[in-house]
C-alpha cells in the first residue's frame, strides 16, 4: 500500500521585485535557484545522454532510457523527451523551487508535459546579442492567461 507524500514547495517563490519583472518582461532570472553540483550534475547528465544516442547509430529513431535526438546539428542538440532518462535530470525538472516557480505564475498546480533539453553554442558566424528567431512566443493573451487576486498568470510556462 502506497502512501501520498508531500511534495513541498516554497511558497512564495519569487520576490515581489522578481514577480514585478517578470509581469513587465515575461520573463526573470533568479540567480542562484540551483547549487553548482546541481548544474553540473545535469549539464554532465546531458552532455552523457547525448554521447548515447549517437552511439546508437541512428539516434532519430533509436531511444535511450526514453528520449531521442530530435536535432543534430553543429551547434545545437537537441532531446526529447528527456524526464527518465537520468536521474539528475529528473531532478532538475521536479525540483521544488522550480516548480514552486511555475506554479505562482501558472496560478495552480503544475503538470510536467514537456521535457525536452538544448545543448547548444553560439555559430561562430552568429553576432552576439542577435535575436534569433524561433523560440516559444506563448500563446495569444485571451486564450493563455488570466488576472486572478491581481497577479497575472499563464498556462504555459517554461523554467531554463
Amino acid at each position: 500500500m502506497s502512501k501520498n507524500v508531500p511534495f513541498e514547495r516554497p511558497h512564495p517563490a519569487l520576490t515581489p521585485e522578481q514577480r514585478y519583472y517578470l509581469d513587465v518582461n515575461g520573463y526573470v532570472v533568479v540567480p542562484n535557484t540551483l547549487t553548482a553540483d546541481e548544474i553540473h550534475e545535469t549539464r554532465e547528465a546531458l552532455h552523457q545522454l547525448k554521447h548515447e544516442l549517437l552511439a546508437t547509430g541512428d539516434p532519430a529513431k533509436k531511444r535511450v532510457r526514453g528520449a531521442l535526438m530530435l536535432t543534430n546539428k553543429p551547434h545545437h542538440c537537441y532531446m526529447g523527451p528527456v524526464i527518465e532518462a537520468h536521474p539528475a535530470i529528473t531532478a532538475y525538472m521536479s525540483h521544488p523551487r522550480l516548480v514552486a516557480m511555475a506554479e505562482e505564475l501558472i496560478g495552480g498546480e503544475a503538470r510536467i508535459v514537456e521535457t525536452n533539453a538544448h545543448i547548444n553554442r553560439r555559430a561562430p558566424d552568429q553576432k552576439s546579442g542577435e535575436f534569433i528567431n524561433g523560440f516559444h512566443r506563448g500563446t495569444d493573451i485571451p486564450f493563455g492567461s488570466h488576472y486572478q487576486n491581481g497577479l497575472y498568470h499563464c498556462n504555459f510556462v517554461k523554467t531554463l
